[in-house]
């Protein structure tokens, strides 16, 4: 049986890599925490279930530590139960793809779950006012679930509660929750008054932080910390979030920097896409990140293998996803972030975040846009594409895909390992085609939609995209 003794805390501030003090994120009091592998004492049954369940998940010993209280921590402020190991760890008929980045495998809230309410009737002034502006960051992001604030008893429209608690503690805790368990969110997350006189993006920061650990995201920066108490933590990687660690690189991130603005960072919200998003509109998450949680932008000769573009530039409303051999600067992909019209010689106008996709000169220069299953469910699956060049003349789109459940059709200039679910051709101005059919999909199964010139080269060739998956029930 593993034992353990008590180990010196971290340092409340510590310089970060730019120079600015950070604090970091924990439920470690001082003499509090224990290492799970030395010989003072004895651990009881049901922790040490826990810590070896953690363990079997590839969650490493050194992320693993127990507190006075006989609660099991990971990651410095995230205290873990029986049912929540068990999860991690795939028992029960969970899932046993382990541990991940941002987000729990195994121990996740169920989909079911449309509202859940949040109560912060203990919280004044500044923290009353960052919990509302945490409970707004998650809304922004068009989740699978809203977060409703309620003073006095809950509604009954609540399908699971989290409780906004304080404590004092003169240590560097800020603050801490727990991981979901039977498809339930944590049902707390407790904000150490120390801090109290933090400003509104600092506390918004923590709260979101940890609104984000009960509704089952773990911190990002485990794979490479720039937090001490991250260190050495396994994980599968997101797309579209960084692969080393980043100071302000995510609320996530297991260190709250003094200067934080409080808000999502994009790697943040490919994440939120991932692990708890039903509903992804191809322009409305148009990203800088190449892959972006669930999209990539690309291109590829017909035939032949899917590459990421390397570029990404803008040209004053217009961002342009693009590059690669034949490109002459048009094949890509094309995205108005403003809410005006634009209009271009040639009668070619770009409404309002349009998602456009242009091929190259080459016959075979194909514009690419990719979706990929963030998890095994079924999936309504709509997309419409127009010419919307006044001057146009023949372009051809096509749906690949390499799901299993999917019926097509595989031809030489197939992509390999791919099958054709749809080919057609638009001509002229205002040519469209529709596609909306629901798919169950495995997770990591791809949906390519692809863009050619139709042999004419690419003059008058842009094609408006219109795309969205939303996950729904089989």
């Amino acid at each position: 049986m593993k034992t353990f003794q008590a180990r010196p805390p971290h340092s409340p501030f510590t310089l970060g890599s730019l120079g600015v003090p950070r604090i970091a994120l924990g439920v470690l009091l001082v003499s509090a925490c224990a290492d799970v592998d030395d010989d003072a004492h004895d651990l009881d049954e049901q922790t040490q279930e826990i810590i070896d369940n953690l363990l079997a998940a590839d969650i490493p010993e050194s992320q693993i530590e127990v507190d006075d209280d006989g609660r099991v921590v990971m990651g410095g402020d995230l205290i873990v139960g029986l049912q929540a190991s068990r999860e991690l760890a795939g028992i029960d008929g969970s899932s046993s793809q382990g541990f991940r980045q941002y987000g729990f495998t195994g121990a996740t809230i169920d989909p079911a779950i449309d509202e859940i309410c949040v109560g912060g009737s203990a919280l004044g002034g500044t923290l009353s006012n960052a919990l509302d502006a945490a409970i707004v960051n998650f809304n922004d992001e068009n989740l699978r679930f809203v977060m409703t604030r309620f003073a006095g008893s809950p509604p009954g429209s609540c399908d699971a509660i989290i409780t906004a608690g304080t404590y004092y503690a003169d240590t560097q805790v800020v603050g801490y929750s727990c991981a979901p368990s039977y498809g339930m969110p944590c049902s707390f997350l407790q904000l150490n008054l120390k801090y109290a006189n933090q400003g509104l993006d600092y506390l918004e920061h923590l709260i979101t932080h940890e609104l984000g650990h009960a509704v089952g995201l773990h911190h990002s920066d485990v794979y490479a910390p720039v937090c001490p108490v991250a260190a050495g933590s396994g994980a599968s990687h997101i797309p579209g979030t960084p692969t080393t660690g980043q100071p302000y690189g995510s609320i996530m991130n297991s260190c709250l920097w003094a200067s934080t603005t409080g808000e999502w960072t994009s790697s943040d919200v490919a994440a939120l896409q991932v692990l708890l998003g039903d509903h992804f509109d191809a322009a409305e998450q148009f990203s800088d990140q190449n892959p972006n949680g669930v999209w990539s932008y690309g291109y590829a000769n017909v035939g032949g293998e899917f590459t990421a573009s390397p570029t990404y530039t803008q040209n004053g409303s217009i961002v342009v996803r693009g590059g690669g051999p034949n490109s002459d600067g048009w094949r890509g992909l094309h995205h108005n972030v403003s809410t005006e019209a634009l209009g271009y010689s040639g009668g070619l106008v770009m409404e309002p975040h349009a998602l456009v996709m242009h091929p190259g000169n080459s016959v075979d220069a194909l514009a690419v846009l990719r979706f990929t299953a963030p998890r095994t469910a079924c999936y309504d699956v709509d997309v419409t594409w127009t010419n919307i060049d006044q001057q146009a003349t023949n372009t051809w789109v096509w749906i690949y895909t390499n799901a299993a459940s999917q019926e097509g059709t595989v031809y030489p200039f197939t992509p390999p390992g791919f099958k054709e679910i749809l080919t057609h051709g638009l001509q002229g101005h205002g040519a469209s085609t529709t596609f909306s059919e629901t798919m169950a999909l495995t997770s990591g199964e791809v949906l390519s939609f692809e863009v050619g010139n139709g042999g004419d080269g690419y003059f008058n060739d842009s094609v408006r995209i219109e795309l969205t998956v939303t996950e729904t029930s089989c």
